[in-house]
């Protein structure tokens, strides 16, 4: 899945986040995300054009929304980032209930979880997005659920909260009531800063700069060190953290775009990729 700031996604108020990483914190990690490359071109996503949410569309768009709910994206070529164009079509989310959260739901679709819970999809084709769709069912992120994090894992959508549960919705034609995934609270002693996922593997990476992995299967496994430090993933400039391509990819408040490879990461050739 993209990245979420996060991731995923997104996913983009993580900066803020109170919540911190479960887990060992002891011992080193054999590096597995590379170092830092920046992508020259157009700033990405920056301040200026308010963005809330950011993710890898396949390997070569980045998607935004914004404030404003209007969805945007760039066009990466090798090592250059294109200017910004505003998708045709609808804004996103309900008019009269804030967008809570932003969440790519495959190739094609997104969703949109509502202030209050409600939740919508979209159908991007090309370079238009759809009218809102709402799927029925359970509210998500209230009664306490709080979101800071939320992303997605198979058919289900993920929801960690201010309080450091994971919680669970499964998606199909409704939104199934949420199941708590495990007993493990995301704990001290390090800050969430950014979340993304390749499969059922979800990445968490401190204000330190350390990625720690926790395995979802079906529940939230505890956190293993796989980085010990990064030059840029945890500064506190970086906004939003999120996979294009076989990069990690960073922007920061200026809209600079910073690639790091994560190969090593990525499910051996010839093997059955996870599920998204």
């Amino acid at each position: 899945m993209s990245s979420l700031r996060n991731s995923i996604a997104a996913a983009a108020a993580c900066a803020a986040a109170t919540v911190i990483i479960a887990g060992s914190m002891a011992g080193t990690a054999e590096a597995q995300i590379g170092p830092a490359r920046r992508i020259e071109g157009s700033p990405v996503a920056s301040e200026a054009v308010r963005a809330r949410f950011v993710w890898g569309d396949g390997g070569n768009r980045i998607i935004f929304v914004n404030q404003a709910d209007e969805v945007y994206f760039h066009r990466v070529h090798n090592n250059r980032v294109d200017p910004h164009i505003r998708m045709r079509g609808h804004t996103v989310g309900h008019s009269g209930d804030p967008t809570e959260y932003v969440i790519p739901w495959g190739r094609n679709e997104i969703l949109v979880v509502t202030q209050r819970g409600l939740v919508y999809r979209h159908r991007i084709r090309s370079e238009s997005v759809g009218p809102a769709e709402q799927i029925q069912g359970a509210p998500v992120g209230t009664n306490g659920q709080d979101p800071i994090f939320m992303f997605k894992v198979g058919n289900r959508l993920i929801n960690v909260t201010r309080q450091g549960e994971v919680w669970a919705h499964t998606i199909t034609r409704t939104v199934a009531p949420p199941t708590r995934l495990g007993q493990i609270a995301i704990a001290a002693p390090r800050q969430v800063r950014h979340v993304f996922n390749i499969g059922r593997t979800v990445y968490a990476v401190s204000d330190q700069g350390e990625v720690y992995a926790h395995d979802v299967h079906p529940n939230f496994g505890r956190g293993r060190l796989i980085q010990s430090g990064s030059n840029v993933l945890g500064r506190p400039a970086t906004r939003f953290v999120f996979i294009l391509g076989n990069n990690l990819q960073a922007v920061n408040e200026q809209g600079s775009l910073w690639a790091h490879d994560i190969s090593r990461l990525m499910p051996a050739r010839g093997a059955q990729a996870p599920a998204e």
